[in-house]
C-alpha cells in the first residue's frame, strides 16, 4: 500500500512538473531549447580538442602601442609583444575603473579614518590565502598543502566549491597589496590565477564552466583583481596576457550561453557581467557588442524583476541585497565613464535602497526571508550602505548604516567626502553612524509599507528598546521563476529590545536533502498557521511550486500610536473542505502586538499556530492559561498570550515546544548556508471546525536589570455591544493591563461600519484604541481607524474634558 502511495505521489509530481513546463509558453521553450542545442553542439566540438586562445587575434590592434604588438606578434617575438601589450594596459587612461591610481592614497586614508580595523582584518585574511587556507560557509578551515584542488567539495557541500572558484579572495589579496605594497600578495594572486587557468580550460562540461552564473561571477572578481594588481611587479607581462586571454574567454562564453531562459537574478547578473567586461576592455573585438547587449538586457530585466516599491521580485532578502549591490557597482562604473543612466533605473536603485534600509532590523541584521543567509560571497557591496552616497540622497545618508571597506573602494574619495561632510553637518553622531529609530519616527519614517513587494514593517521605540515586526502579505516568489520563494504567506519576524524573538528560518541548503529543503521552504518553518499539516503552496521539488498561495492585502494603517495590517491568503482553499486564512496584526507603539487569526471555511481541521523562537532561550508553558513565557540569557522576555472569549472549546488541544525534531522536521533555524541550529518552536494545535478565530498577544520586555523579575501580562476579552445586526465573531475587544496603564482595543475585522460599544465608548470605527491611567482612569490616548464617530456615552469624545489628561493624545483616523 505504501509503495502504491509513493508511486502515485511520484506520478502526481511528474504531472505538476509537466504542467508547469508547458505553462512557460512557446517563447520560453524556444529560448531554452536553443540554449540546450548550442551547448550540445559545443560539447561535440570540444571532443575534438580545445584550441588555445591567442589574445593578439582577439583585440583591436589599431591603437599605436597595439600596432607594435601586432608587428612583434607577426614576427613571433612574443616577449616583445607581451611587453608592449602590458605597457598599453598599464598606461591607458580610459576607460575608468572605480578608482584612479592617484585616488588610492586618499582612499586608504578614508578607510583608516572610518573603518580602520578593516585594513587589519583584510591583511589577516590575505595572509591566510597566501597559506592556502580557505573559509567559506562556516565550514571548518580547509588548508591545501601545495596546490589548490579546484574541485574540492567538503561533505558534498557544492556551494563551498562554488565559493572557492568565485575568487572573491582575489579582491582581498589585492586590497592587502595596496595597503602594504608587499609583493607577496601579488605573487600569491599570480600563482593562484595562473594555476586556475591551466587547470580549468573553458569547456561547457567542465565543473567550473558548467554554470554560466559562476562564469559571470568570476568576471566581477577578476576585474577588481586586475585593477588592484596592475602596478605590481609580480603581475608581469606574461601573466597580464594570460589573464586578458581568460577574461576574453569568460566574456565570449558568457555571450554564447547567457541564460535567457533563467528568468530570475541569474540572467540579470549575467547581463551585468557581460556589460562590464565589454565596457572595461574595449580593445576586445566583441567588446562593444557585449557591452550593448549586456546593458540593454540588464535594464530590461531590472525593470521586469523589481517591484514598483523596490522589492526584488524573488521575495528573498538575500537576493535583493545581491541585486542591489551589483546594481550599485554597475551604476558607479557607468557614471565614472560618463555613460548616461536612464532616470527610471536611478529610481529603481533608490527604491531598492529604501526597502533594504527599512526591512533591516534595529541591530543592523537583515531578516532571512525566502532563500536567505546572513553571509554569502556574492554580497560584495551593500546597496543600503553605499547607495545613499551614490544617489546623493541627503535624507538617506544620515540614516544609512556604517560604510564598509568594500563601499569605500567602490565609491571613491569624492563621493565619500561629500557624504561625511553632510553627516557631520546634519547629525551629532560620530562619523559613519546612522539615525536612531525614534529620529525616523519624528520624520514619519518609522513604519512603512511595501505593498507591491508584499512587506509591511512596523517599528517603534528607540536605540536598545526599539521594537520591529515585518509582515509578509505578498506573492510566493517571482512569478516567472519561483526558485527562491517560500510558502510563508502571513508570516512575520519579530525583534524587540536588542534581539530577534520570532525568526524566519533562512535557506539552509538547496542540495542537502529534499526533506530538509522542503521543511525550510515550507509553511511549518514559518510564523503562520498550518492547516492539516499541508503547505500553503504545493512544493513540487527544490525549485518549483504548483498552485502558489495568493495573498491579498485588505488594509494597512500607520499612525503615531499604532500600526495595523490586515491580509489573507487562499492557499488552503484547495483542500476538500476549503479554508481561508486571514490575519490582522495590531501594534500598540511601542509596547506589544495583538494578532487576530480567522480561519474561514467548513469542515473539521487541524490548525497549527506556530511561533519559531530564537535558539538558546528557556520556554515555560502555563498549563492553565496556555501562555508561554520565553526568557533569554540577558533576562529579556517575550510573553505569548492566547486570548479566548470565555469559551473553553476555543483553547488549543495541545501546546508543545518542539526543538530539533527530525521526524517530522521541526524546531530548526539556519543563519548561514549549510548550517542548521536547533531552536524552540511553540505550537498551538487546535482540532476544530471552521470557522475558527484565534487571538494572541505578543509582549516583549527588556527586564535586563533582574533576571528573576517577572511581570505577567494580563489580557481579557471584553463583551462588545452592537447597535446593528451583525456577526459577533467579526468583532473582538480586549483589555490589556500593562502596569501603569490599561489599554482597550476593539477590532471590527471586516470593517462592517456597525455601531459598537465597549467600556462606555461607542463608535462605528474599524479600530478603537484607548489608553487610560490605572490609578484614576484618565484617558491618555484615543485612536481610531475608519468610521465616522467616537462617543463616550452620548457625548462626542472631544467634549468629555473631565476625562482627559493634560498629556492627552488624539488621533482621528475617521
Amino acid at each position: 500500500m505504501n509503495q502504491l502511495k509513493k508511486r502515485m505521489q511520484r506520478l502526481t509530481e511528474q504531472t505538476y512538473k509537466f504542467r508547469l513546463f508547458a505553462a512557460k509558453g512557446p517563447k520560453y521553450h524556444y529560448t531554452y531549447g536553443s540554449w540546450r542545442l548550442r551547448r550540445l553542439l559545443a560539447q561535440r566540438a570540444e571532443k575534438n580538442g580545445l584550441s588555445a586562445v591567442n589574445i593578439y587575434d582577439k583585440i583591436d590592434l589599431s591603437q599605436p602601442l597595439l600596432k607594435e604588438c601586432h608587428s612583434a606578434a607577426e614576427r613571433q617575438d612574443f616577449v616583445e609583444a607581451d611587453r608592449l601589450l602590458a605597457t598599453h594596459f598599464r598606461q591607458r587612461t580610459e576607460p575608468h575603473f572605480c578608482f584612479e591610481p592617484e585616488e588610492i592614497t586618499p582612499l586608504i586614508e578614508l578607510i583608516s579614518r572610518t573603518v580602520s580595523l578593516s585594513k587589519d582584518k583584510c591583511i589577516q585574511e590575505a595572509d591566510k590565502i597566501c597559506r592556502y587556507e580557505f573559509d567559506f560557509r562556516r565550514v571548518p578551515t580547509v588548508t591545501f598543502a601545495e596546490a589548490v584542488d579546484w574541485h574540492y567539495c567538503p561533505d558534498g557541500n557544492t556551494d563551498w566549491t562554488w565559493d572557492l572558484n568565485r575568487h572573491t579572495y582575489f579582491e582581498t589579496l589585492g586590497r592587502a597589496y595596496r595597503y602594504t605594497k608587499d609583493e607577496k600578495y601579488a605573487r600569491s594572486f599570480c600563482t593562484l590565477i595562473t594555476d586556475w587557468i591551466e587547470q580549468n580550460p573553458a569547456n561547457v562540461t567542465a565543473t567550473n564552466w558548467s554554470s554560466v552564473f559562476e562564469v559571470a561571477f568570476r568576471i566581477n572578481t577578476w576585474l577588481w583583481a586586475y585593477h588592484l594588481f596592475l602596478g605590481a611587479i609580480a603581475f608581469d607581462e606574461t601573466i597580464i596576457r594570460r589573464v586578458l586571454e581568460s577574461l576574453w574567454e569568460h566574456g565570449n562564453f558568457l555571450n554564447a550561453y547567457i541564460e535567457l531562459h533563467a528568468q530570475n537574478n541569474h540572467v540579470l547578473l549575467e547581463a551585468k557581467a557581460l556589460a562590464l567586461v565589454g565596457l572595461l576592455f574595449p580593445e576586445f573585438h566583441e567588446a562593444d557588442r557585449w557591452y550593448r547587449r549586456g546593458l540593454s538586457l540588464f535594464y530590461q530585466e531590472l525593470r521586469e524583476q523589481v517591484c514598483a516599491d523596490g522589492v526584488h521580485g524573488e521575495r528573498a532578502t538575500h537576493y535583493h541585497r545581491v541585486v542591489s549591490g551589483e546594481l550599485l557597482e554597475l551604476l558607479v562604473l557607468l557614471e565614472e565613464n560618463a555613460v548616461a543612466i536612464p532616470q527610471d533605473v536611478m529610481e529603481i536603485c533608490a527604491h531598492m535602497v529604501e526597502f533594504e534600509l527599512w526591512i533591516t532590523k534595529p541591530d543592523g541584521q537583515i531578516p532571512l526571508l525566502g532563500d536567505s543567509a546572513q553571509e554569502d560571497v556574492h554580497l560584495r557591496f551593500s546597496g543600503m550602505r553605499g547607495g545613499p552616497a551614490f544617489l546623493r540622497r541627503a535624507d538617506l545618508k544620515t540614516i544609512a548604516p556604517l560604510l564598509t571597506e568594500s563601499e569605500i573602494w567602490l565609491l571613491g574619495p569624492e563621493r565619500l567626502l561629500e557624504t561625511l561632510a553632510q553627516r557631520e553637518a546634519t547629525t551629532s553622531h560620530r562619523v559613519n553612524e546612522g539615525a536612531t529609530r525614534d529620529e525616523l519616527a519624528d520624520k514619519g519614517q518609522s513604519s512603512r509599507a511595501f505593498p507591491d513587494g508584499g512587506y509591511f514593517v512596523m517599528c517603534g521605540g528607540e536605540a536598545e528598546e526599539a521594537l520591529y515586526l515585518n509582515f509578509d502579505c505578498g506573492a510566493f516568489g517571482y512569478e516567472r521563476d519561483s526558485t527562491h520563494g517560500h510558502a510563508d504567506a502571513l508570516s512575520f519576524e519579530l525583534y524587540a529590545h536588542g534581539t530577534t524573538w520570532c525568526l524566519d528560518p533562512g535557506v539552509y541548503s538547496t542540495h542537502l536533502g529534499w526533506g530538509w529543503r522542503k521543511f525550510f521552504r515550507g509553511t511549518s518553518a514559518h510564523n503562520t498557521i498550518v492547516v492539516d499539516g499541508e503547505d500553503q503552496s504545493i512544493l513540487v521539488d527544490g525549485r518549483r511550486v504548483f498552485r502558489p498561495a495568493t495573498a491579498t492585502l485588505h488594509s494597512w494603517k500607520s499612525s503615531k500610536s499604532f500600526d495595523f495590517v490586515d491580509g489573507e491568503h487562499d492557499g488552503y482553499t484547495r483542500l476538500d473542505d476549503p479554508v481561508t486564512h486571514r490575519r490582522q496584526i495590531f501594534f500598540a507603539k511601542p509596547a506589544y502586538w495583538v494578532i487576530f487569526d480567522t480561519l474561514s471555511g467548513k469542515g473539521t481541521h487541524t490548525f497549527d499556530l506556530l511561533f519559531h523562537i530564537k535558539p538558546d532561550v528557556e520556554v515555560e508553558v502555563d498549563a492553565d492559561t496556555q501562555s508561554c513565557f520565553v526568557q533569554d540569557e540577558a533576562g529579556r522576555t517575550l510573553e505569548i498570550v492566547p486570548i479566548y472569549q470565555g469559551d473553553e472549546e476555543q483553547k488549543a488541544a495541545t501546546v508543545d515546544v518542539l526543538k530539533g525534531r527530525t521526524d517530522p522536521h521541526q524546531g530548526w533555524v539556519s543563519f548561514y548556508s549549510g548550517q542548521k541550529v536547533a531552536a524552540p518552536t511553540v505550537r498551538y494545535r487546535h482540532r476544530a471546525q471552521a470557522p475558527l478565530r484565534l487571538c494572541t498577544v505578543l509582549y516583549p520586555k527588556a527586564n535586563k536589570a533582574n533576571k528573576q523579575q517577572r511581570h505577567t501580562l494580563s489580557c481579557v476579552a471584553l463583551t462588545v455591544e452592537t447597535g446593528h445586526r451583525m456577526d459577533q465573531e467579526k468583532v473582538m475587544a480586549l483589555s490589556i493591563d500593562i502596569g501603569e496603564f490599561i489599554d482597550t482595543l476593539l477590532i471590527d475585522s471586516e470593517a462592517t461600519g456597525a455601531p459598537k460599544s465597549v467600556v462606555g465608548y461607542r463608535t462605528d470605527a474599524q479600530i478603537l484604541y484607548l489608553r487610560q491611567r490605572k490609578t484614576d482612569g484618565l484617558l491618555i490616548c484615543a485612536s481610531t481607524h475608519g468610521g465616522s464617530f467616537l462617543h463616550f456615552g452620548d457625548q462626542p469624545l472631544v467634549d468629555c474634558k473631565s476625562m482627559l489628561s493634560k498629556e492627552f493624545s488624539w488621533e482621528n483616523g475617521l
